[in-house]
């Protein structure tokens, strides 16, 4: 008998410890995309392989490069991971099992008719209603697709800046290399006008005027290469490297990508994207209804020359500032 009550007592135990959880539809679903994006932040700084950026790299290295060190990237997955792991925090019913017991003991011996086992909640614990428990973790698991939203939008957005940064640091390369052919051409120029100088042919208006336009190429050149400077180290910052490491710059501009998409892709595309859902659900909330009465103008107020009357209604003034006489309805060159 005493083997039977402590059993008994073991599964009023973990039933009511073990507790009730609601797991809202959708919420497995969430959890695997949110590992299979954070693959690159699993493991801690300390076990993560370093990361090697090529000699050369090319756009989709950098940003490869980019998602995977990103410190404000890897805070906006370990948000929507915290949002994910709170939806079974609000979909369990919270349990304080109190559990008190008597039995009377005559003569060395105890029966079981005169034993007593009390199992119940704690009074100030309060038993939450079970569609309240699913209410709240539908919310949280909204709470956890708009945190996921947020992430693939902080992942785009990094993407759109880095590759923006990149061509812009390829356009200045292919400017300067340009603008080094031209300095060359002018350097060629001056240096035949200053043959024809000394033959006598032209004048030395000419001579100066070829020699200014070198000299203004090549500052050029100069204002152009610490434009450059100032491009690569705004680029490692978003790469999350040093401001003057070593970065080359592409030996030519590059190839413009082509995209075809069938409209089933551009839809698929368009539904997946998180600015526009957003977007979206931003326009199908209706404005807000205003429940204020419409303005009543008071009733029209008798001149103050004639006995007309004003269509429109005098405004309140302060009475301690002298207003001057306005005009009259009936004389309007009277002021």
């Amino acid at each position: 008998m005493r083997s039977k009550l402590l059993a008994l007592l073991a599964v009023v135990s973990a039933a009511a410890f073990g507790g009730c959880t609601v797991h809202p539809p959708g919420e497995t679903r969430e959890r695997q995309a949110a590992l299979r994006e954070g693959k690159p932040f699993a493991a801690r700084d300390s076990e993560r392989p370093a990361l090697r950026l090529p000699d050369n790299p090319t756009p989709d290295d950098l940003v490869r490069y980019a998602l995977q060190s990103s410190p404000e990237l890897e805070q906006r997955y370990w948000e929507w991971r915290s949002a994910i792991e709170q939806i079974p925090q609000d979909g369990t019913q919270a349990t304080n099992l109190a559990i008190s017991g008597s039995t009377g003991i005559s003569r060395g011996r105890f029966s079981t008719d005169r034993t007593v086992l009390t199992a119940g909640n704690d009074p100030m614990a309060d038993i939450v209603w079970p569609e309240k428990l699913s209410t709240a973790a539908r919310r949280a698991l909204e709470n956890a697709r708009a945190a996921g939203m947020r992430f693939q939008s902080a992942k785009y957005d990094l993407r759109n800046r880095v590759l923006s940064a990149y061509y812009d640091y390829a356009l200045d390369g292919e400017l300067i290399r340009l603008e080094q052919s031209n300095a060359e051409l002018l350097s060629t120029t001056a240096i035949i006008v200053e043959a024809r100088n000394r033959s006598g042919v032209s004048g030395q208006q000419d001579l100066l005027k070829a020699r200014n336009a070198a000299d203004l190429s090549r500052n050029d050149i100069a204002q152009m290469q610490s434009q450059l400077l100032v491009q690569r180290a705004s680029l490692n910052a978003l790469l999350n490297r040093e401001p003057h490491a070593a970065l080359l710059v592409p030996d030519q501009l590059p190839a413009s990508r082509t995209v075809s998409l069938s409209d089933e892709q551009l839809v698929r595309r368009e539904s997946s994207s998180p600015i526009l859902n957003i977007s979206r659900i931003s326009r199908s909330v209706p404005p807000p209804i205003s429940r204020e009465s419409p303005r009543r103008w008071p009733a029209p107020l008798p001149c103050r020359c004639c006995d007309t009357r004003r269509s429109m209604p005098r405004l309140p003034r302060p009475r301690q500032i002298c207003t001057p006489p306005r005009r009259c309805c009936a004389n309007p060159a009277w002021t």
